[in-house]
């Protein structure tokens, strides 16, 4: 009864039970039956087991266990669930994956209680219903008694769950786990048609199958393929025609002259940061039923463009996600980009409204894995989470040694609603002046504000109490209110939560454990002995174990307090004993924070002198009631109240203009770093063995010590690991992942998937081929795509011969390019452009002012696609129709699917009736001689070519015009013709 949730199955029908499983349709026959033992498979009481204890454990635990218990835990089991057996003595004795499964006499220490009475949400069973009370009560009964049990009688030994064993020496002999190769490219029969030593890699494989190559494309598809692939917009109709010229009369130049032009376009960051964007699972919103904004995430994605604008190497950026805030930085510029770098870990869809704190962070640590593992290694990590990885030499410990690395990381500040770690930046001059200026306007409404309530307070009565606070007069004996604490670190002021003394009290917002504390210091009024009393407020999200440290005349003691349950004196006060205090030395009482898990609240102190009969009433003494008002001070205590208003309303809006500090999502290292445990099938309060931080054991060579990790997190020496150039799986992917945007497919066609469950490469050498120059190249992105867009192989036309089609019908062996569709944001960004509408301002905020909720937003942006707000619930139009990436995931290949919305969408759509009308008219505002001329540069703005002749025949004619153009065409019909181009397959599809 331990372990995860597990599917129910049938019990067999009774026939066919045995003598024990058919107990349970009989129950109700055991109170009166005398002798139990004459039950058939029914057992004697054990030796020191009262028949009436035996006869309790008959009548009403043993029926409980058939019918609930015994089709997942015991010999009857199809397969034995969590290591448990319930079926007989010894089994629950042994207990299972997580030990015993009770402890005779403690039913409070039985986890088999823990379970049936659901009191731990990841150990609940049975796991589709509970059990009622008076069942959960006879078990707690049964404990108690000693938990007598006469079945003795294991059975035959039946088979468990048990996790295949992984062999990692088999495991690196792989393809993924073996050290990159440095294969020389391969001799071919025709010499003359490479162009780069990687050609001959894919011409040997083409040669190999009996195969030529496709002839090169033209020069207007060429130009719009490498448009799309670097920077992600059309060509104009000028740029085309030039550089066809130049292509016909030195096609080398021509080429290399247009790679270096777009790879200096800030285009091409923007194109580029979005691939990367799409494996790190960006987005401007958590997800969830909440969905969060995220204000900040923006600074992360230009971060990333700015990245691939600036060509910074791929190890590099990798470092700076992982651990930018451990790295050094040579000024404030270099810091504040490395803190950004971190925003990656904590960009995660995660449900930050969950009020199991320690789920949480086991969730968001889950997470970032995955994403790592997925991202920069192919590999589905997450999947060793609850046992040793069903495919890949990946076991639990290697998951948990990674964990151990990110547990020792803060990711999330915790409240009701817990958040991301922030950072704050630094101010630019302008802004801290700016700053300064306001804090002075600010002071100054501060002091007068200060001065007119001091005025209003000698004029009018002392305001009463608040509703649920008990004044710290109306108690007897030394009071100390939390407002005469000596607090270290930032503590929370609440009012939430009846009663308590004064105004309210304060908590430690269930963060930064161990760095937070609340000292008072008494004034002792006379020797003697005193009985310390400190109130809090109870709730379920307290701590259950608050550490408060009495400073006496005999030393210091320390109590620790169950804030969960409600304190014993009024609700209101707990008592942690009588001490010795001497008048005129120093005592204290301190509240900690360390080691506990909830809020830890603080809200007074009381020390009772001795005889103290009524402690909460200050010895019936009855208080005098609050003074009146002086006679004539009504027009003045208006004037006053007013004058404080205007005040108030006045900071107010100074605080709303004043220039806020900004914020970056990042993430820090924890106060005590440190290892962490397995939890058993994942449960995060199920604890296993404790494992020190490291890596994959699997891409290390045999005898190689794991590095220690002894100091910090250790997200440095992860960083370090990963981007070792020695790395098998790194330098792989990152190649393939460049090759794939280029060629529409990897080498590998699972890019996020290098394991045994992911297909193996087309072109092994190939591949090694890239990694080794990705390295070699100091993890260029532009010289690795600038080499690949200048080989033979990319400018091959994409209509295949039909023997290619015949023998490779797939295109693996790469005969001629891959028919590629254009993404999402190529579509939107292109119709915008054509309309005349785009906004290539780069950068800045991706919520607009005032926003709220991604619920009820309306896409108006117009600028470029990876500018758009990417929301987890409510995608842009265009994005939801045009498989754009699901931002929860690692999206290393991006769905191209072929659907009736899709038409429909660019026949219908007001977007796309919007600016095809507004195209339409950019196009008549063009110097052509005539329409004909018109419809032919239709279509080279659009589909990047002339129409062909039967093309322009139709285009006039539905224009409604001759060949001679006699008869003009009014703006619709050109609004049309514009829909029709953009519905077309040569728009959606490259040539």
């Amino acid at each position: 009864m331990t372990g995860t949730v597990m599917p129910r199955c049938p019990l067999p029908p009774v026939k066919n039970r045995p003598p024990e499983a058919r107990l349970v349709w009989i129950k109700p026959l055991l109170g009166k039956l005398p002798v139990l033992a004459l039950l058939a498979g029914a057992a004697l009481p054990a030796r020191g087991e009262a028949a009436g204890d035996v006869a309790f454990f008959e009548r009403h635990i043993r029926p409980v266990l058939v019918e609930h218990c015994y089709e997942c835990h015991s010999r009857e089991a199809e397969k034995l669930k969590g290591g448990l057996r319930l079926d007989f003595r010894g089994g629950w004795e042994q207990g299972g994956d997580s030990g015993p499964a009770l402890v005779p006499g403690k039913p409070d220490e039985s986890l088999l209680v823990e379970a049936i009475g659901y009191r731990n949400p990841d150990l609940e069973m049975p796991p589709d219903h509970r059990l009622a009370p008076e069942i959960v009560a006879n078990f707690r009964a049964w404990i108690a008694r000693g938990a007598p049990d006469p079945r003795t009688d294991p059975g035959p030994a039946i088979a468990s769950e048990k996790p295949r064993t992984i062999d990692l020496d088999e495991g690196r002999r792989f393809w993924s786990f073996r050290p990159v190769a440095s294969p020389a490219p391969p001799q071919v029969t025709r010499r003359d048609w490479s162009r780069d030593p990687l050609d001959r890699f894919i011409l040997a494989k083409l040669e190999e199958a009996g195969l030529q190559p496709a002839p090169d494309a033209t020069p207007e598809a060429l130009l719009r393929r490498l448009h799309h692939d670097l920077v992600g917009l059309l060509p104009g109709p000028a740029e085309i025609e030039q550089f066809a010229r130049h292509y016909r009369e030195d096609p080398e130049a021509a080429l290399e002259a247009k790679a270096d032009e777009l790879l200096a376009d800030p285009g091409f960051g923007e194109r580029w940061g979005r691939h990367w964007l799409d494996i790190v699972r960006y987005a401007d919103s958590s997800g969830g039923g909440r969905a969060i904004p995220l204000p900040d995430a923006w600074r992360f994605r230009d971060y990333v463009i700015t990245a691939f604008n600036e060509d910074r190497p791929l190890d590099r950026l990798i470092r700076e996600h992982l651990a930018g805030d451990l790295l050094p930085s040579a000024d404030e510029a270099e810091r504040t980009r490395n803190l950004t770098g971190t925003g990656f870990l904590v960009l995660g869809p995660h449900n930050y409204e969950n009020q199991d704190k320690e789920l949480l962070e086991l969730e968001i640590v889950d997470e970032q894995l995955d994403t790592i593992g997925r991202a920069f290694l192919g590999m589905s990590i997450g999947c060793a989470r609850c046992h040793d990885h069903k495919f890949d030499p990946v076991p639990t410990r290697d998951y948990y040694a990674l964990a151990g690395i990110f547990t020792s990381t803060t990711s999330v500040k915790h409240s009701n609603v817990s958040a991301w770690h922030k950072e704050v930046l630094p101010r630019s001059p302008d802004d801290q002046r700016a700053h300064e200026a306001a804090q002075r306007e600010i002071g100054k409404a501060q002091a007068r504000l200060k001065e007119l309530k001091a005025e209003l307070a000698r004029h009018q009565p002392k305001p009463p109490a608040a509703k649920n606070g008990v004044a710290p007069g109306d108690l007897a004996g030394l009071v100390l209110d939390d407002t005469r604490a000596e607090l270290t670190g930032e503590w929370t002021p609440s009012t939430s939560v009846p009663s308590y003394v004064g105004a309210g009290y304060i908590h430690d917002n269930h963060g930064k454990k161990g760095e937070k504390s609340a000292l008072f210091r008494p004034a002792i009024p006379a020797s003697g002995e005193y009985e310390v009393r400190v109130s809090y407020s109870s709730g379920p999200n307290r701590s259950a174990n608050t550490p408060v440290t009495v400073g006496h005349a005999d030393g210091e003691s320390t109590v620790r307090i169950n804030q969960k349950k409600p304190a014993k004196h009024g609700r209101l006060f707990h008592s942690l004993g009588t001490f010795r205090f001497v008048a005129g030395k120093k005592g204290f009482i301190r509240f900690d924070t360390a080691g506990t898990e909830g809020a830890v609240i603080v809200d007074a102190v009381q020390l009772l002198p001795p005889g103290t009969k009524d402690p909460v009433r200050n010895d019936g003494a009855k208080r005098p009631g609050p003074p009146k008002p002086a006679a004539g001070a009504g027009r003045k205590i208006a004037e006053l109240k007013a004058g404080i208003d205007r005040l108030e309303k006045q900071l107010k809006a100074l605080r709303a203009k004043a220039p806020k500090a900004a914020t970056i999502m990042a993430v820090t290292e924890a106060a005590e770093p440190a290892d962490t445990q397995v939890r058993v099938r994942g449960m995060p309060r199920t604890l296993g063995a404790r494992v020190p931080r490291g890596f994959l054991q699997v891409t290390r060579p045999p005898g190689d010590p794991p590095p220690a990790i002894t100091t910090g997190s250790g997200r440095r020496e992860l960083a370090a690991w990963i981007t070792d150039p020695r790395h098998p799986l790194t330098p792989r992917v990152l190649a393939n992942r460049v090759w794939g945007h280029l060629f529409g497919l990897g080498l590998v066609r699972t890019p996020d998937n290098f394991g045994m469950a992911g297909e193996p490469p087309s072109h092994p050498e190939l591949l090694d081929h890239l990694a080794g120059r990705l390295v070699a190249d100091g993890w260029s992105t532009k010289k690795l795509v600038r080499s690949l867009v200048l080989t033979r192989t990319y400018r091959m036309s994409s209509r295949g011969t039909p023997e290619a089609v015949r023998t490779d019908p797939d295109n693996r062996l790469l005969s001629h390019a891959p028919r590629r569709s254009i993404d999402a944001e190529v579509l939107r960004d292109s119709v915008l452009h054509l309309a005349g509408r785009l906004d290539r301002r780069a950068g800045g905020p991706s919520l607009p002012p005032g926003f709220k909720s991604e619920f009820d937003h309306k896409f108006t942006s117009v600028r470029r696609s990876v500018y758009v707000p990417v929301f987890r619930n409510n995608l842009h139009e265009v994005f939801a129709n045009f498989d754009f990436a699901n931002p929860n995931f690692t999206v290393g290949r991006r769905a191209e699917s072929t659907i009736p919305t899709q038409s429909l969408f660019l026949a219908n759509s007001p977007f796309i009736h919007e600016h095809a009308a507004a195209a339409a008219a950019a196009l008549l505002r063009l110097d052509a001689g005539d329409d004909r001329e018109r419809v032919r540069l239709a279509f080279l703005r659009t589909l990047g070519r002339g129409p062909r002749p039967g093309e322009l025949t139709d285009a006039l004619a539905f224009l409604g015009m001759d060949e001679d153009g006699a008869r003009p065409a009014d703006p619709a019909a050109w609004a049309a013709l514009q829909r029709v181009l953009f519905a077309s397959l040569d728009f959606r599809y490259l040539p």
